[in-house]
């Protein structure tokens, strides 16, 4: 499997990632504007653009109990990305035709950490995640999202200003499969989980129809 299709640009996984953030309130009249520099903004994009061997990864090198309580030893091998966009692998030829509003979602705790996200945790954010992108829950559904969380701070940590959570997801449809890595912060470990599950299911949805999505407006149905 390999990325070939233009939907993954980096761009396009920020925009997914942001969807469940509320929109950011304007800064203040008085407010610099100075505070990131153009040199600085230059390299910030250069740095979403790059990509990288997931098993390379500092994440990978830095965190590695939490390899392979998911996804396969062989899945890493071809993943690339990095720690903005999250890391991932695809099949050109997965589809998920937009006007398909079924799917089937099913995610677990994989982690000693991650253990206290509960099932009825995992459920709401699931319904949470499908109600917020118009999606039907269907155990039969012809395109299977399955995963776990494999890194969670619940609190933070010295180093992380809000709590964290890392998924590991594989979406099989017609056609093909994909398999994501993906870390968000956010002010809550609920937000979190839900914008990590959301990236998922909704990047899966654009790379398997990109021209059905723009039709419909991107990023919304």
């Amino acid at each position: 499997m390999r990325l070939t299709k233009a939907v993954l640009l980096p761009g396009l996984c920020s925009l997914l990632g942001a969807q469940a953030v509320p929109t950011p309130k304007p800064k203040p009249a008085w407010a610099p504007s100075n505070f990131v520099s153009d040199e600085q903004r230059t390299a910030i994009s250069r740095r979403l653009f790059e990509k990288e061997p997931f098993l390379k990864s500092y994440e990978a090198m830095k965190y590695p109990g939490s390899l392979g309580l998911f996804l396969r030893v062989e899945e890493y091998d071809h993943m690339a990305g990095n720690p903005g966009t999250g890391y991932l692998d695809s099949d050109p030829s997965f589809s998920w035709p937009w006007k398909d509003r079924e799917v089937s979602i099913s995610f677990r705790s994989a982690s000693a950490e991650s253990r206290i996200i509960k099932p009825q945790a995992w459920e709401a954010v699931i319904k949470h995640v499908a109600s917020n992108l118009g999606l039907t829950l269907n155990p039969k559904a012809r395109v299977q999202v399955t995963g776990a969380a494999v890194l969670v701070f619940p609190k933070g940590g010295p180093d992380l200003a809000k709590p964290e959570v890392t998924i590991e997801a594989r979406i099989k449809g017609p056609g093909g499969v994909i398999v994501i890595r993906r870390t968000e912060a956010r002010p809550t470990l609920g937000d979190a989980l839900g914008a990590a599950v959301q990236f998922v299911v909704n990047f899966s949805r654009v790379y398997g129809d990109p021209e059905g999505a723009k039709k419909a407006g991107f990023p919304w149905p």
